[in-house]
């Protein structure tokens, strides 16, 4: 019996002695914002084709050589098929005459009648060298295209910036915390967690002009004005930023 008693209380000894130091250690979590600034090296726009023909097979074909002169212009200003990407193509009926099919000042609605059909056709076009952007545009104004909207910029490599931000925000958390540590008097132990969020790149200004602004008119497709089209275009730059966390245990004691 007396044996028993012993290893029960030494068991209970034990037991309180791994209790009491597995007590819950403090932490302290940290945060940070880090941001990496690009110039923009690619650009894309679109550029649309507008063909009507009696026949959906005449507005086909139309639509075809006109996209094939525009698209060989480009080829030949050194774009290659990966950079000419469709993006929509659509066939509709044109009904007419004019106003058939409404009410005007109660006289008799007119019946409409099939006319034709319009197909619209838009492609997005990559440059890859910004320098080359007027020559390039210039050849495909030359060569008949009328329709040039939604100039966007983008960056070819933006894992290295994206890289570039997530590093200064981890010290940005780093440095908040040794200076909240220092500030309220307590000491950061080890690095037990590390938090990461991404945020979309931001334009560093107003978003640049579309090629839109330099048409003669937007409505009817008319003729691009390049004296007023060129000095629009500016890439700008983007701001790529992430978001950090660190978590430090809080050593115990003076």
């Amino acid at each position: 019996m007396k044996k028993l008693l012993s290893t029960t209380w030494l068991a209970a000894v034990m037991l309180s002695a791994t209790t009491a130091g597995a007590a819950e250690v403090g932490t302290f979590v940290a945060s940070g914002i880090g941001r990496a600034v690009a110039k923009p090296d690619i650009m894309f726009f679109q550029i649309g084709f507008k063909s009507e023909g009696k026949t959906p097979g005449e507005a086909v074909n139309k639509d075809a050589a006109s996209a094939a002169k525009v698209a060989a212009v480009l080829r030949q200003q050194g774009l290659l098929e990966s950079d000419l990407e469709t993006n929509g193509y659509t066939i509709e009926e044109i009904m007419g005459p004019d106003g058939c099919g409404e009410y005007r000042n109660g006289e008799p609605r007119i019946a409409c009648s099939l006319e034709g059909y319009r197909l619209s056709n838009s492609i997005t076009v990559r440059i890859r060298n910004l320098d080359n952007y007027a020559p390039i545009l210039t050849g495909a104004i030359e060569a008949g295209l009328k329709d040039i909207s939604r100039i966007t910029f983008a960056v070819s490599d933006e894992q290295r910036y994206y890289d570039e931000a997530f590093a200064k925000a981890l010290l940005a958390a780093k440095d908040k915390a040794e200076l909240t540590a220092r500030t309220l008097g307590f000491r950061l132990g080890r690095l037990v967690d590390v938090g990461a969020n991404i945020a979309p790149p931001q334009w560093g200004h107003q978003t640049p002009a579309t090629l839109a602004d330099g048409l003669g008119d937007a409505n009817d497709y008319g003729e691009a004005d390049l004296a007023v089209l060129m000095p629009l275009i500016s890439s700008g730059e983007m701001t790529f930023t992430r978001e950090a966390s660190v978590t430090y245990e809080i050593v115990p004691g003076p």
